[in-house]
């Protein structure tokens, strides 16, 4: 891994949707190489996911309640 390999490396963490023409723009090559590089440490294992990063905090689950007023309570209060 060299220079140019780093420099992709650190644009993609920013943001790995960043298209290869841009990257090859920012780091002064072209969209192939940039390409080549990529495919090369992904199968190299440098690389080894691609993932999404989300604003939604801790949230494992989502529950959907409804409640109805017009219910007859009476049993459940003499219990």
């Amino acid at each position: 891994m060299d220079d140019l390999d780093r420099q992709i490396l650190d644009i993609l963490r920013r943001d790995a949707r960043t298209p290869y023409t841009e990257i090859a723009s920012q780091v002064g090559t072209s969209e192939g190489t940039v390409r080549n590089r990529v495919e090369r440490l992904t199968e190299d294992g440098v690389i080894e996911r691609f993932t999404v990063s989300t604003r939604t905090g801790n949230i494992k689950a989502m529950i959907e309640v409804s409640v109805k007023v017009d219910v007859d309570t009476t049993e459940i209060t003499d219990r």
